[in-house]
């Protein structure tokens, strides 16, 4: 079996979740945590993804499943245990797409924030979160402003920036597991969620007054037609 710096470099760069099998498959936090190991440690087969997870081999099987069968994990090899061949899965790329399904982001989000707690706890109960010192491994907080076109940009490219510390420290041979959780979103205060409110309100009242005239002029027209034919075929009995 090649290395698992190779195997890792063979990787796509996105994987684009798209479909409604691709929500179904992510939508667990086993599963994302499943896909979290792979991405973090590399290639592994069942019995060391087990292992790192702290969850027995057997339950797990039905989650890399359905993972395999979206394409999203896929088995890159084998490799000698013993007297046993064990298959070795990895995730497919380093990043996830979410396609702009507004419904479906919220639901991709709640699941991920409630990941991200699931994480939050588990360092709490193993006493491993520091706050402060030369070493702190936790940091939370909400920042709001009114940020311009720039500024947002400066934003974004902060954030590509921890992203590529995570892909360097993927390949790193050694360090403590760590999770960066975060969303970026335009806040909408409530006057203005009223005023969007009223606004598409407005826009609802004008298509269906439009789609009402429409409907009258077509009846007016076929009566019209109707009036004219008949007209037409007097006239020819004439």
């Amino acid at each position: 079996m090649i290395s698992k710096h190779d195997l890792i470099s063979q990787r796509d760069s996105v994987f684009h979740i798209r479909t409604p099998e691709h929500f179904d498959a992510i939508g667990s936090t086993v599963r994302l945590s499943i896909m979290e190991f792979f991405r973090s440690r590399g290639p592994m087969p069942v019995a060391e993804l087990a292992r790192v997870m702290g969850r027995p081999a057997d339950g797990l099987y039905h989650h890399l499943k359905k993972l395999l069968a979206i394409g999203i994990v896929r088995e890159v090899g084998t490799q000698q245990s013993g007297r046993q061949i064990e298959r070795v899965f990895d995730i497919a790329a380093n990043r996830l797409q979410v396609a702009g399904d507004t419904e479906r982001l919220v639901k991709v989000w709640r699941l991920i924030s409630s990941h991200a707690e699931r994480n939050l706890a588990s360092a709490i109960d193993a006493g491993e979160l520091r706050f402060r010192g030369e070493d702190p491994n936790v940091s939370m907080r909400v920042e709001t402003a009114r940020l311009d076109a720039a500024a947002r940009a400066e934003v974004f490219e902060h954030l590509n920036a921890i992203r590529a510390v995570f892909d360097r420290a993927r390949t790193a041979p050694s360090g403590d597991q760590a999770s960066f959780t975060f969303i970026f979103t335009p806040t909408v205060s409530s006057a203005d969620r009223s005023e969007n409110a009223r606004v598409s309100q407005r826009t609802k009242k004008k298509t269906r007054s439009k789609r009402k005239a429409t409907g009258t002029n077509t009846m007016n027209a076929v009566g019209q037609s109707k009036a004219t034919s008949t007209s037409s075929r007097r006239n020819q009995s004439s």
